[in-house]
């Protein structure tokens, strides 16, 4: 039910015809916290200019802002990846509310060239060999995070390994 003005060029026509009509058809489509933001408005003409200037597709140059960004976005070797992935997310939905899609292949090259060293060698060698249809940018998404729990679980064990170690350690000097 969520109404979102770059979707709904019906309604720009709707707007010539009764205005009560379109201002409840405008307002019975909109989520509780975006109508109690816009309750004010009488006219629907208003309310709808007010809402795809709050709400509608944003400048080009703003889409080429946010496409660079995502483009050159680089993860440093300690960064948090799932947090870096979420990033990388964020930034291809903006371009995607902006009607600037992102493809496959370019989502893929942005993702795979924001990495560290680290991941590029393991996680992209393994990408390497599945096949091409699988070749996805959500299952290098899917892959990547996988790596990263899989080095922090393993980076948790060897500390708790060398804790126990010293423990033992200790034991055997008394």
């Amino acid at each position: 039910r969520d109404l979102h003005p770059a979707n709904t060029l019906s309604l720009h026509d709707a707007l010539r015809s009764g205005n009560g009509k379109v201002l409840g058809i405008l307002r019975g489509n909109m989520v509780e916290s975006i109508r109690i933001l816009h309750a004010t408005q009488s006219s629907a003409k208003t309310l709808w200019l007010e809402l795809v200037a709050a709400y509608g597709a944003r400048s080009e140059e703003e889409a080429h802002l946010v496409l660079g960004r995502f483009m050159t976005l680089r993860m440093l070797e300690n960064d948090n990846v799932e947090l870096h992935v979420q990033e990388v997310d964020l930034l291809k939905s903006r371009l995607a509310a902006m009607n600037h899609l992102v493809d496959e292949s370019t989502a893929l090259m942005a993702l795979k060239n924001s990495l560290p060293d680290l991941y590029q060698t393991t996680t992209i060698r393994a990408f390497q060999f599945i096949p091409k249809a699988l070749k996805t940018y959500a299952e290098l998404r899917r892959q990547i995070v996988q790596e990263y729990r899989r080095k922090v679980q393993a980076d948790e064990t060897t500390k708790a390994f060398r804790a126990m170690s010293l423990r033992e350690i200790g034991k055997a000097h008394v």
